[in-house]
């Protein structure tokens, strides 16, 4: 997550790869509130960017990757962003491995970087919590020889599986249409114009006060003062164009906090929509 110096600066970038990158789900695995029904036969694996439509516990869950492709304007739930040969072991087994094999080497090749890098994110984007789904061949595809490894990319909904989208998410972040791709708050606002340091995490797509910009730093209270706000989190919004510095103060699941630096307009507007966009992206 957000790059910094000094030791306390490590600590928030390792929580927050933790507890907000790209979950890396098996689809043996995955778990989402979505009816069941078999899924048609796997194929070859589809090119990356290719679309799927996936709304079924039995097609999301598979080991195997076999729904038709539809168009990416079109309702669907994944995209894949990825396609690797997998070498070593258990590559070397004749016969497919478990389940929970898959599983646990399903990071190696559909991990949060690579997610990240898909939707086109820069060093200071923070997106909303995106999931990479592993998919592998069927058995007589491995028994063939094929180990091609495919990810597909989606927005985490309800119960942990995809939510529909409308539009490619092959590098969306520096396009004016990212907004449901990223991480915003909603915050109350404050007399003079700032925002109180506590909030909700929503998509940029929903009314929101603030955007993040993919900087997690410790602090030592859930109630940081604006000045110490500014300070900390003042030298990671240089790209972005906006009124006032502002960030959201998370308790982590040990009891201590971290601050979510974002920006934010003037707090007497109101909430707002839409993203804004690094200078360096136009």
């Amino acid at each position: 997550m957000g790059r910094g110096t000094g030791a306390s600066i490590a600590r928030a970038v390792g929580r927050a790869a933790a507890s907000a990158a790209v979950v890396v789900v098996v689809a043996a695995t995955a778990g989402c509130a979505v009816l069941d029904r078999q899924p048609p036969t796997a194929s070859t694996p589809a090119p990356v960017g290719t679309c799927f439509d996936l709304r079924y516990l039995a097609e999301v869950t598979a080991v195997s990757l076999g729904a038709p492709a539809v168009d990416c304007d079109d309702e669907h739930t994944l995209q894949v962003s990825s396609t690797t040969e997998l070498t070593g072991s258990p590559a070397d087994q004749r016969e497919r491995p478990t389940q929970q094999v898959l599983q646990r080497i399903a990071s190696r090749s559909c991990g949060y970087e690579q997610a990240r890098s898909f939707v086109g994110a820069a060093e200071r984007d923070g997106v909303v919590p995106l999931a990479t789904w592993a998919y592998w061949p069927t058995a007589a595809e491995w028994a063939d020889g094929d180990r091609r490894v495919t990810c597909a990319v989606g927005l985490t909904g309800g119960g942990g599986g995809p939510r529909t989208v409308t539009r490619s998410l092959e590098g969306v972040l520096p396009t004016r249409s990212s907004a449901a791709v990223r991480q915003c708050y909603r915050q109350e606002a404050r007399p003079d114009g700032t925002w109180q340091p506590t909030g909700t995490a929503v998509p940029c797509s929903a009314p929101h006060s603030s955007q993040d910009v993919n900087a997690w730093l410790d602090v030592s209270t859930g109630a940081p003062t604006q000045q110490d706000v500014e300070r900390m989190c003042g030298p990671y919004v240089g790209d972005y164009p906006t009124t006032f510095v502002t960030g959201v103060a998370v308790q982590q699941t040990n009891g201590t906090y971290s601050l979510h630096c974002a920006v934010g307009g003037d707090s007497r507007a109101g909430l707002t929509t839409g993203a804004f966009l690094p200078t360096s992206d136009g």
